[in-house]
């Protein structure tokens, strides 16, 4: 499930921090089109661009309307060198003060705390415009 294939000299050993912008299959891709795409069930997800030059990308496929991430719910850590890694996410990670659209009618949260114990990483994640 999943991979990259790179054409001979693009990268050098094991750094792959060298790739060509946009070439890559990875969401974090700003150039990254999906086209349709859709869940049933609803779900929640983060993509959390760090400082330190880690992407963290969060998904919850099954969250509660309560704001339970549910399960199955994982994180993928995309590394500067091109590694990249897959990590539960942990069951007390939750999102909370909902908002209702009044187009959709759809429920939606303004808050999340989103726990990586694997990586003794927690956020609190808030949204600067409320409601959006």
């Amino acid at each position: 499930m999943g991979g990259v294939t790179f054409p001979a000299g693009l990268t050098s050993g094991n750094d792959l921090s060298r790739l060509i912008p946009g070439y890559s299959w990875y969401w974090a891709n700003p150039s990254y089109q999906m086209g349709t795409y859709g869940i049933g069930t609803g779900y929640l997800a983060f993509w959390l661009y760090c400082s330190n030059g880690l992407v963290i990308h969060s998904w919850a496929l099954s969250p509660s309307s309560e704001g339970d991430f549910g399960s199955p719910a994982w994180a993928t850590v995309w590394h500067p060198n091109g590694l990249h890694e897959v990590v539960a996410v942990d069951a007390d990670s939750n999102a909370s003060d909902p908002w209702w659209s009044p187009y959709s009618g759809k429920k939606y949260f303004n808050k999340f705390n989103f726990n990586l114990s694997m990586r003794n990483a927690s956020f609190y994640i808030e949204q600067s415009v409320r409601e959006s």
